[in-house]
This record gives C-alpha cells, structure tokens and sequence, in this order.
C-alpha cells in the first residue's frame, strides 16, 4: 500500500467506505493462498528468472507500462535506500540480471508468504470497519460543529472509550499463529538448503560463500 503509483495519483479515485481496508486485506490473503497453491504445485528444478520479466500490473489494463517494472516499483523497498541507489547508479538497473531461482528460494518465499499472511489475519481480528466508520462519523459532526464545548462529560467519555475496547476474531489470531509456525518451518528448511548450496550461479539469496546477483 505504500508503493508509489506510476503516473502520480489515481485520477479518479472511488470513495472509500469503512470494509474498505478490511477488503483489500481479504482480497491479499486469497492471493497468498494461490500463490502458495502455484508454489507447491511447481517443479523443484532450478530455473532462471530474468528480473526484466516481472511487472505488476498497477492500472489492471492487462499490458506492462512505463513504471510497473518490479525493478522500478520494489528497488527501494526491498533493497533499503542507500543500497537502491547505489543499484540505480549500476549496470544492474538498466540491465537486471536474471535470477536463478532454486529450491532455497522456493523455501524462502513459501515462508515469506506465510509471514505476511499471519500479519494480515492478526490485523483483521480486529476489525478495522467500526473504526473506520466512526471516523467517518466523527468527521462528519466536527463538519457541522460551530465551535467547541469548553468542558468534557468524562462519564460519556469513559463509556465511549470503553465501547472502543477492541474485540478480537479469535479464529483470525489462531490462523496468524498457524501461519507463523508454517513461516519457521519453510525457513528452517531455507537454512538448510542455502547452506548446502556449492554453486554460485546467479544467486538471489547468497551463502557466505556465493555471491548475490544483485551485486549487492
């Protein structure tokens, strides 16, 4: 949500409503769970991956336009600012190498999935659209208020900071945790397939004894 959108802001964006957030979010989490599904479905036969050839498609027009470059989009990031930069000034980002994606990385990403996916369920346990709403809400009475009391009615504020006590999903928070006990054993198994790695061939996630192909 924070990635920069190519061509500056939407032009014409839709009003948001208070299940907004809470949508995306769900919307994400079925993502991950297909992505999850391809991973586990793949080859483990390492293949190369040309950095060049990955794109996310921001405006959903279906075609790969100035800016939707993954390099362009997650340089900064991924890599922090001062390693983007020095990437950006490199051959690298005119030229993106490929990268050679093996079963090392497969266990890494599959565990990066999982990490973010029990990130997202701990945040939907509380759900964020009665917030959202009385905020709306709020924003609509300070619309119309004249001015402003002088005193507070700290028995009305007491209730209603109670009535904010947030009520968590417990099978959201149960799901977080599942994901996470997924994420450590996809990246203990990582561990142990980078650290037998021998080759040093185009590597996106490096032992000490490779090199990264990001020259980073």
């Amino acid at each position: 949500m924070r990635l920069p959108l190519p061509g500056g802001p939407n032009p014409a964006p839709k009003q948001a409503g208070a299940d907004t957030l809470g949508e995306i979010i769900d919307t994400l989490l079925s993502d991950l769970e297909t992505a999850r599904a391809t991973l586990a479905s793949a080859s483990p036969e390492p293949f190369t991956m040309p950095l060049a050839d990955i794109w996310l498609d921001i405006n959903m027009n279906g075609a790969q336009d100035k800016g939707e470059g993954v390099v362009e989009l997650l340089g900064e990031t991924l890599l922090g600012r001062r390693a983007a930069r020095d990437f950006a000034k490199s051959e690298l980002a005119s030229t993106p190498p490929a990268i050679r994606f093996d079963s090392a990385d497969h266990s890494w990403l599959t565990a990066y999935t999982h990490m973010v996916s029990g990130v997202l369920n701990t945040f939907r346990a509380y759900d964020p659209a009665r917030v959202m709403a009385d905020l709306a809400e709020a924003r609509a009475a300070l619309a119309n208020v004249p001015q402003l009391p002088e005193f507070y009615d700290l028995a009305a504020l007491r209730t209603e900071l109670e009535a904010l006590r947030p009520q968590f999903e417990a099978a959201r928070i149960q799901a977080g945790v599942a994901h996470w006990r997924e994420m450590v054993r996809h990246n203990r198994r990582f561990w142990a397939l980078v650290e037998a790695e021998t080759d040093n061939e185009n590597e996106w996630i490096p032992n000490p004894k490779q090199s990264s192909a990001l020259g980073l």
